[in-house]
């Protein structure tokens, strides 16, 4: 009797082991994914426009 409570015990351990493991594996893709989503926002685009043009000479 001892032994099977043991061995139910050692299955709900391992069990919740693997949740663990999971859930962790879970948060690390969950902040990757947060880090690479504010990299990307804070990406800069340079672009550069002509507004105007002046011309002038020396006289």
């Amino acid at each position: 009797m001892a032994h099977r409570q043991i061995k139910e015990m050692e299955k709900k351990r391992n069990t919740m082991r693997l949740n663990l493991y999971q859930t962790q594996d879970d948060v690390d893709n969950k902040k990757n994914q947060l880090i690479e989503e504010i990299e990307a926002g804070l990406k800069q685009k340079i672009e550069q426009t002509e507004l105007f043009t002046i011309r002038w000479k020396v006289i």
